[in-house]
């Protein structure tokens, strides 16, 4: 299954999701495709808490 989502990668007060390793971004054309990595997957499936 593939997981593609749109969210903020960090702000001034909490920790981006890509800092943290959760999520790996592209920029095409102006936009930006955030996908999860294979950390960010298991963490989903519940298998690291």
């Amino acid at each position: 299954m593939k997981y593609t989502m749109i969210a903020p990668v960090g702000n001034m007060k909490s920790e981006g999701l890509k800092t943290m390793g959760l999520v790996e971004t592209e920029e095409k054309r102006g936009r930006i495709k955030v996908r999860l990595t294979e950390l960010g997957r298991l963490l989903v499936k519940g298998y690291v808490s």
